[in-house]
């Protein structure tokens, strides 16, 4: 998506099947990934490449303490990220209930 720079996302991910030299478009399968991805791409669809940056970046985010480190190369252990994200889209998913 880096494509976009700055400018909102207009356009679905691809993704590409090297055994088939081919780019397509994923098909969702799993009802429950469809949900969230459908409820994420409404709400974040239109942010541009930095609003989301900012996003991922405020106080509390997974990539907090490296921001206020100013360390741009920091590995972020993805258990963390994890259980951020996790907290995050089950708080967005009961939104509706």
């Amino acid at each position: 998506m880096k494509c976009y720079g700055d400018t909102p996302i207009t356009k679905p991910a691809m993704d590409y099947d090297s055994d088939e030299n081919k780019v397509y478009i994923p098909i969702i399968q799993d009802k429950c990934v469809k949900e969230i991805l459908e409820k994420v791409w409404g709400i974040y669809k239109s942010f541009s490449a930095w609003s989301l940056r900012n996003l991922t970046h405020k106080t509390g985010s997974p990539w907090d303490p490296s921001f206020e480190r100013k360390s741009m190369f920091i590995d972020i252990p993805e258990e963390e990220v994890k259980e951020y994200y996790t907290k995050y889209i089950t708080a967005l998913l009961d939104e509706d209930d």
